[in-house]
């Protein structure tokens, strides 16, 4: 892991938080349109149910209406994934920031409250994964377990129980 100096990690933060900000926009555009698509398909859906039957026209209809529906929403999940994948960037470099922090002897005291508070924090906002369909979900996530030869890389979010001589303890 490379050391980044501040002013340049935080100069990339910020440029990543607007990029993430113009992908945000475009998944709410991408939700309207594919919200319209729904009703659309919904609109549909009723009048072949008021009619009765399914004619060959209405089922056209429909099926046109449910393809051009996906397509929506698979270009929604796309920018959705390109949002997350920026959300993890800031998270890495923020945690490079603080891990030079800590190399270049900024030593932190953190009282057993305070660390609680970042474990219940960082429980919080674990990162999430969302895998395509089919796709395996990586070792140690969920119920996964790791391979007995599995090495946890630096920087991995890792949760552990930690028994001591008189209690246990939870760290991340």
């Amino acid at each position: 892991m490379a050391a980044v100096s501040d002013p340049q990690a935080a100069k990339t933060i910020q440029l990543t938080l607007k990029e993430l900000m113009k992908t945000l926009k475009k998944c709410e555009g991408g939700r309207k349109v594919s919200e319209t698509g729904l009703e659309v398909v919904n609109t549909q859906h009723k009048e072949v149910e008021t009619e009765g039957v399914l004619s060959v026209a209405s089922q056209g209809k429909l099926l046109k209406s449910y393809q051009q529906t996906v397509g929506e929403a698979e270009k929604e999940e796309e920018e959705l994934r390109r949002a997350l994948d920026k959300i993890y960037q800031i998270r890495t470099l923020r945690n490079e920031m603080r891990l030079a922090a800590r190399a270049s002897g900024n030593k932190e005291n953190i009282r057993r409250a305070a660390h609680m508070k970042m474990l219940a924090n960082s429980a919080q906002t674990i990162p999430l994964w969302v895998g395509q369909e089919g796709e395996q979900p990586p070792q140690l996530c969920g119920a996964v377990q790791a391979d007995q030869n599995y090495v946890a890389s630096t920087g991995d979010m890792v949760a552990a129980l930690v028994k001591g001589p008189e209690d246990e303890n939870w760290i991340l």
